[in-house]
């Protein structure tokens, strides 16, 4: 049995097909994959942490001394978290599975030591916030919903920590960098 071969061997694109090469080119349109096709600049930020971390404690301590405006400072600690997790994107401390970032021995030791020291100082702030939970709780009957907006503020301040300290420690651990002479 003959067949034509360019007519019956050909695959016509379905509907399918059309779809994802579409999305594949409304991707390529962001520019978001040539990011990763680059290798990104790490540099130490060692200020700007410092000011999200300063936000983040403020809020939290307005959180358990004025009661009220919950959503507001909520949304001021959310804040905090989103600039914590592009910190930790720009930050100096390598992505492990990033193939365009190589790590040798030495961004490694930076990265255990930053995270050894957040993960001791997320622990103690956990730990802090919630002994002052059950102070405040003791000393003042809240209602159910100001419980929850406190138990909220909380653990989206402990995760602003987690994004923001390793990049705070980091940049504060690495060696200034040696302009060339050329």
């Amino acid at each position: 049995m003959k067949t034509n071969s360019k007519t019956e061997m050909e695959i016509e694109p379905s509907q399918d097909h059309l779809i994802i090469r579409f999305l594949d080119r409304l991707v390529m349109w962001t520019g978001i994959p040539q990011l990763t096709e680059k290798r990104i600049r790490r540099r130490p930020l060692k200020f700007f942490p410092i000011f999200v971390l300063a936000i983040s404690t403020l809020v939290i301590v307005s959180v358990f001394t004025y009661p009220g405006h919950f959503i507001g400072k909520f949304l001021a600690i959310d804040f905090c978290f989103g600039a914590g997790a592009l910190l930790h994107i720009f930050g100096p401390i390598k992505q492990t599975f990033n193939p365009n970032d190589f790590l040798d021995e030495r961004d490694r030791e930076i990265k255990r030591n930053a995270y050894f020291f957040t993960y001791t100082l997320t622990t103690f702030a956990a730990i802090l916030c919630m002994i002052s939970m059950i102070v405040t709780e003791s000393l003042v009957k809240l209602d159910q919903q100001q419980l929850i907006w406190r138990l909220l503020s909380v653990l989206i301040f402990i995760v602003s920590l987690l994004t923001t300290l390793p990049t705070l420690h980091a940049s504060w651990a690495m060696p200034r960098a040696i302009e060339d002479d050329e």
